[in-house]
């Protein structure tokens, strides 16, 4: 419908006529079907290795043969609810001789 190299209409001037916007000429469908298979190799790799983040699971895919950055395994390991198992800060621990204080109710 919108030639490229016509001779004498701009491709803008042939989007302003078809009433198309230009951002939607150059438009690319991005192919979500490699994700399911992204998918199953994080879930193999995390499975191997727990302990292992969206960093260190990008370097092994990339070892694998894959041409993927960060934000997308960060994309699909939030999707599947997969993250690195570490030692998390305890902030909580307690003395066995200090006192536990029950909880003060303020109803009337």
């Amino acid at each position: 419908m919108i030639e490229m190299n016509h001779e004498r209409l701009s491709i803008r001037q042939q989007c302003t006529l078809l009433r198309v916007n230009r951002s939607t000429l150059y438009y690319k469908v991005t192919d979500r079907a490699e994700d399911g298979q992204l998918a199953n190799e994080i879930h193999e790799i995390w499975m191997e290795m727990p302990f292992y983040g969206y960093r260190r699971i990008t370097a092994e895919l990339k070892r694998r043969g894959y041409l993927i950055n960060q934000k997308r395994v960060i994309r699909l390991m939030r999707e599947m609810n997969i993250q690195a198992l570490y030692p998390r800060p305890k902030t909580t621990r307690r003395e066995e001789n200090d006192p536990i204080y029950p909880y003060i109710s303020l109803k009337g």
